[in-house]
């Protein structure tokens, strides 16, 4: 291993030459500019994705109604709630091995047992929780939109071998592909008045099956399975699982405290109007998710390299960039307050008019999943995901109080701001390691600045007191003051061409 060295605070991750643990070479390091492209590619596939998502929400809101939706969308939401228990973080850890330690990484084909169990178990438990909240007749449609979880699980197998080569954009783009197909078939379906559960064949799950058989040729061809080491797998496989376990222990706590809401507000009144006005605006969380688990993945091979020679929660290189990440999430957060009313009528369709006040409550989720996914992965870098894992543990305790006392009697109005609440206090505490340098400090404080304006800018439009454009907007303003120079650091880190400057390297 390289010897532990300092770098300037301006210097890109990709700075930091690679240092092979093992006298073969393992192929080129992992680099900024590799990241932009990753990631401007992963967006731009992300952005076709979200069109056909916004299509297919609306379609299915004309084809079965708003109390058909709140069937449909508790079974989205449990799906993703249980999304850990496809990949319960063995992804970073192999990217981990993959960058670290290759010859303990396990081949993709030893990993698909254990993929295809974790979703079947996850399928059980999406089809029993739905017909425990909205009753047996929900059963045929758990099944079938619930069953896109065993072809995701293959999807995910191939993972980490394109994160190594920096080539997730290649997996993204067939997404987009699956998701425009799924759109002309869910879209044909509700042509023919075909039934909710046929609808969920059309449009997901026989898309991501197909998906699935492409991904198999993407990982066949990816340079970075020539890092495979032959030899007998079984000792690899039961590794990853012990070093992922505390990690997924923290995603099982965070898929609990960001999706318990359902039960809730199902608890409180299944029979609330406003449950599927919730569930609307909640899956514009759901892509946010999605684009910090982009950003997240194109840094964990820097990351993996840059942890060789920097203890990374000491690191002002590091500790600038979660800043520029999350400046980056709090301009989407009030662009999820300025479009809030455009996505409610053009998505909705009229069908769940007054979703959007709940799209500016969520806001303040931005900032939050985009710092969350980011500093999950320096955790699992630096070896503490025991620690990440007590501090979940925490968030997932603050959060059943507050959805007990307030949710409960209250219904879905106090749901949003719980939700990015609880993941307020496990940043909160996740950034507490980060207070013993001046540049952890910094960067602790100017995060929940970040956050706070965020949340005041929702609060004032969702009440009515502010326009959603005019406080979007000078939220937008405010975040680019506060953070500044971060995110000028990054705009020149991954390769934007700025005024008055060449980029950085």
């Amino acid at each position: 291993m390289g010897t532990p060295r300092t770098t300037p605070a301006d210097a890109p991750l990709s700075s930091v030459p690679d240092v092979p643990l093992d006298p073969a070479p393992l192929g080129p390091a992992p680099t900024a500019a590799g990241a932009r492209r990753t990631v401007v590619a992963q967006v731009g596939a992300r952005i076709v994705s979200v069109l056909a998502v916004a299509a297919s929400t609306a379609i299915v809101l004309r084809a079965i109604g708003k109390a058909g939706y709140t069937d449909w969308g508790t079974v989205l939401q449990l799906v993703g709630f249980l999304a850990f228990a496809v990949d319960p973080g063995v992804s970073p850890i192999v990217v981990r091995r993959l960058v670290q330690e290759p010859e303990r990484a396990p081949s993709p084909a030893a990993l698909v047992p254990v993929r295809l169990a974790l979703a079947t178990l996850a399928l059980v438990l999406v089809v029993g929780i739905t017909v425990g909240l909205r009753g047996s007749g929900t059963a045929v449609l758990a099944v079938l939109l619930g069953g896109q979880v065993l072809p995701r699980a293959l999807i995910l197998n191939a993972t980490p071998w394109l994160q190594v080569d920096q080539r997730l954009h290649r997996q993204t783009a067939l997404e987009a592909l699956a998701a425009v197909l799924g759109l002309a078939l869910l879209a044909g379906g509700a042509l023919l008045d075909a039934s909710a559960p046929v609808l969920a064949v059309l449009g997901f799950t026989g898309p991501t099956t197909l998906l699935a058989l492409l991904m198999r040729r993407e990982l066949r061809i990816t340079p970075s399975r020539a890092r495979d080491v032959p030899g007998p797998q079984r000792d690899r496989v039961r590794g990853v699982l012990v070093e992922v376990a505390p990690l997924a222990g923290a995603l099982v706590l965070v898929a609990l405290y960001m999706r318990a809401y359902v039960i809730f507000i199902n608890a409180a009144d299944p029979h609330d109007p406003a449950i599927a006005l919730f569930l609307f605006a909640f899956q514009f969380v759901d892509q946010l998710m999605v684009v910090a688990a982009i950003v997240a993945g194109a840094a964990l091979p820097l990351l993996a390299n840059r942890a060789k020679d920097a203890a990374l929660l000491r690191d002002p290189l590091t500790h600038r960039t979660v800043v520029a990440l999350a400046a980056v999430g709090a301009v989407l957060g009030a662009a999820m307050i300025a479009f809030s009313g455009l996505l409610t009528a053009v998505v909705g369709q009229g069908v769940v008019d007054g979703a959007e006040r709940y799209i500016r409550l969520l806001a303040p989720i931005a900032p939050l999943l985009l710092t969350s996914f980011v500093l999950a992965y320096v955790y699992v870098t630096v070896g503490r995901s025991r620690r990440y894992l007590a501090l979940n543990a925490v968030g997932l305790a603050v959060n059943v109080a507050a959805h007990a006392l307030l949710t409960l009697h209250l219904g879905v109005e106090p749901a949003a701001r719980i939700t990015w609440g609880t993941e307020l206090v496990v940043i909160a505490c996740a950034l507490l390691p980060l207070l013993r340098t001046p540049s952890g400090r910094g960067a602790a404080l100017t995060i929940l600045a970040l956050v706070a304006l965020v949340a005041v800018a929702g609060e004032l439009a969702a009440a009515g007191v502010v326009g959603a454009w005019p406080a979007a907007v000078a939220c937008a303003a405010l975040v680019v003051l506060v953070a500044a120079r971060p995110l000028l650091w990054l705009a020149r880190a991954v390769g934007v061409p700025l005024p008055g400057g060449a980029p950085a390297a």
